[in-house]
C-alpha cells in the first residue's frame, strides 16, 4: 500500500485480520484516498471508485506537507537541549549510589581519623604512660586530705592529657 501510494500506482487496501489497525487507520487519514481503503471483505464489493484511476495529487501533497512536518520534529529534537527525565527506578538507583559514595567517604574520613590517632598514640606512647601511671597511684595510694590534694592534681593531669591530645 505505501509503495503504491509513494510511486503512485493503482491500488486498493484491505485491513481484515490486521495486527496493527492504527497504522492502517493513519495511512488512510494522511493519504486523503480514503475510497481506497477497505476494513471488511464485503465493502470491495460495494465500492463504485475501486476500478476508476487514483488521482495522487492530493495524495502526494499530504504527504510532501507530513515529509517536511516530520524532518521539522526530527531538526528539533537532534538540536534541542538534552534534558534527562529519570524514571522512579534511576532516582532510586542514584540514591543508593550516593549513599553509598557518602558511606564510603565517611568510612574513608574514618579511617584517615584512626591512622592519626594511632600515629599520635605511638608518638607520645611514653607521655601516655607516665600520666595514666601517676593518675592511677594518685588514686590507689592517696588518703584523707592528701588525697584530696592528689585529687587536685589528677584533674591537672588529666588536663595535660587533653592539652597533649589537642595539640596533635
Amino acid at each position: 500500500t505505501c509503495y503504491s501510494m509513494i510511486f503512485n500506482r493503482q491500488f486498493a487496501a484491505l485491513a481484515s485480520g490486521l495486527e496493527y489497525p492504527s497504522r492502517f487507520l493513519s495511512i488512510d487519514k494522511i493519504s486523503g484516498l480514503s475510497d481506497r481503503f477497505f476494513y471488511y471483505n464485503s465493502d470491495i464489493f460495494k465500492s463504485k471508485t475501486l476500478f476508476e484511476p487514483i488521482d495522487f495529487t492530493q495524495c502526494n501533497l499530504n504527504f510532501e506537507r507530513e515529509k517536511q512536518r516530520s524532518i521539522k520534529w526530527l531538526k528539533d529534537a537532534l538540536e534541542a537541549e538534552k534534558v534527562y527525565k529519570f524514571s522512579e527506578r534511576e532516582e532510586l538507583c542514584d540514591m543508593v549510589l550516593n549513599h553509598i559514595d557518602l558511606q564510603n567517604s565517611k568510612f574513608q574520613k574514618g579511617m584517615k581519623d584512626y591512622v592519626e590517632h594511632k600515629i599520635w598514640i605511638s608518638e607520645n606512647r611514653n607521655k601516655i604512660r607516665l600520666i595514666y601511671a601517676l593518675i592511677r597511684l594518685l588514686k590507689n595510694f592517696t588518703f584523707g586530705q592528701q588525697r584530696e590534694i592528689m585529687w587536685k592534681k589528677k584533674i591537672k593531669y588529666k588536663c595535660l592529657l587533653s592539652e597533649l591530645k589537642g595539640n596533635n
